[in-house]
């Protein structure tokens, strides 16, 4: 008789933990689609900043970037709330630093223990520690996203949102 958590006793495995481990893996190859040099970390924040040129050339090395507070004359800011929004991007940005080189060193490690055919336990154990990074970096995105919106007023959010609206709509028509 199998016991009932036995990792050779794959009937058991519910549908959670399968789409987890498949998560898991999917993450695994997200350097193999995204070339040698890598982009930057996608996420998906109401209150981010706009990229220009969202799709940009290969020649390209960074996006330019227009921020919240340089739609100041537009939505309103005051010269106190543009200080505050600057502050939350920069605490903000610091903080993805550390979690997208830790990210990388991840991604590293998991593509070395997948070459070397180290144990899938091993292999598992760090793909979990990289997704556990990509949820403190969409965390740390939804902090600042709340912290913004407690900066603007309601007519200035609805204003943020209909510049974003406006701006993805330009992006998908080029």
């Amino acid at each position: 008789m199998t016991k009932p958590f036995d990792s050779k006793n794959t009937e058991r495995r519910s549908g959670p933990f399968r789409f987890l481990l498949f998560f898991v893996f999917s993450l695994s190859l997200l350097p193999f689609y995204r070339g040698a040099e890598g982009n930057p970390l996608p996420t998906k924040v109401v209150a981010a900043a706009i990229p220009l040129n969202p799709a940009p050339s290969p020649t390209q090395n960074e996006e330019k970037t227009k921020y919240l507070w340089d739609f100041k004359t537009e939505l309103g800011l005051s010269n106190d709330q543009v200080a505050k929004l600057q502050g939350i991007y920069d605490e903000n940005k610091k903080a993805l630093q550390g979690l997208r080189a830790n990210l990388e060193t991840g991604k590293k490690e998991s593509r070395k223990l997948i070459d070397q055919n180290a144990d899938l336990s091993v292999i598992r154990t760090q793909l979990m520690a990289n997704a556990k990074i990509l949820v403190e970096v969409e965390m740390a995105n939804i902090e600042k996203s709340r912290k913004i919106r407690q900066i603007l007023t309601p007519l200035q959010l609805s204003k943020w949102f209909k510049i974003q609206e406006d701006v993805r709509e330009k992006g998908k028509t080029k």
